[in-house]
C-alpha cells in the first residue's frame, strides 16, 4: 500500500477524568485515520498501564457528530498490547475524539492520530 501524502499527526492530551477529549479541526482531504498510539502517565510523568477503564476512539465527518471506527473501543489496560488491533477509519473527518470512562492507575494521557 502506498500513500500519496505525507502523514500528519494530530494530538489529543489531557487528564484521565471521565469524558470526551477532541482533536483540533483536521483537513477532510485525508483518506485514512489511525489512533497510532495512546499512552498513560502517573503524576510524575512516567508511563503506566491503567488498572481499569475503557477508551473509545471515534471520528467526526462534520466536527459535531461522531461515528464509531474499526476497533475503536478497548480496555485501557490493553493500550500497549501488541495483539490489539489499531483503531482506524476511512473517509473524510473534521475531528477525532477520545472518550475515557473509569480509567484508574493513571492521571493523564497522550494520544496520537495519524492522517494519510
Amino acid at each position: 500500500m502506498s500513500f500519496n501524502r505525507i502523514p500528519d499527526e494530530f494530538l489529543i492530551a489531557g487528564n484521565t477524568t471521565d469524558g470526551d477529549y477532541e482533536s483540533q479541526v483536521m483537513d477532510t482531504a485525508y483518506e485514512r485515520a489511525y489512533l497510532g498510539s495512546i499512552r498513560f502517565f502517573d503524576e510524575n510523568g512516567v508511563q503506566v498501564t491503567p488498572s481499569a477503564g475503557t477508551v473509545v476512539f471515534t471520528m467526526s465527518p462534520d466536527g459535531i457528530n461522531f461515528q464509531d471506527v474499526n476497533a475503536g473501543s478497548f480496555r485501557a489496560q490493553d493500550a500497549y498490547l501488541a495483539r490489539r488491533d489499531m483503531p482506524s477509519s476511512s473517509g473524510p473527518a473534521r475531528k477525532a475524539r477520545i472518550t475515557l470512562d473509569g480509567v484508574n492507575g493513571a492521571v493523564s494521557f497522550h494520544a496520537s492520530i495519524a492522517r494519510y
